[in-house]
């Protein structure tokens, strides 16, 4: 009795987190806050692309959960911006990789050498706004 009282609790909690993970949420606002010495005045107005996905970030050629794209506002002390406005309204939790670049080589959306990027994942598990801080040169 006592194993059959402990794998159905092992059951219950299996399923709950499964279920936990695939919960649907409103897309979560990502908050850009570059404060790399190449965020500066000169990027005043470029846009930043940003996109949710579950398969990487690295070959960029993934299936977006859902992208967003804005125009940050910058000066002598780093860039500013809030992607709210994505391609769906809802996605799943779970962990995402979040992809984003600040476009601002050939504005084609796509990651060009010289563009600052931000690469992370995260468990996603609610709609409260995401912050990224962490920006680099691509090569």
């Amino acid at each position: 009795m006592k194993k059959s009282i402990t794998l159905l609790l092992l059951v219950l909690i299996f399923v709950s987190c499964e279920k936990a993970s695939n919960t649907v949420i409103a897309v979560p606002d990502a908050v850009i806050d570059c404060q790399e010495s190449e965020c500066n005045g000169a990027l005043d107005g470029t846009r930043v692309v940003v996109f949710y996905t579950k398969s990487g970030c690295s070959a960029r050629e993934f299936d977006p959960s859902a992208s967003g794209n804005t125009t940050l506002s910058c000066d002598s002390n780093g860039c500013t911006g809030t992607v709210s406005s994505w391609n769906v309204t809802e996605m799943l939790t779970g962990f995402h990789d979040i992809c984003a670049n600040i476009d601002n080589v050939t504005e084609n959306f796509d990651l060009d050498s010289g563009e600052l990027v931000h690469e992370s994942s995260r468990n996603i598990a609610t709609d409260a706004s995401i912050s990224l801080e962490s920006w680099s040169v691509s090569n």
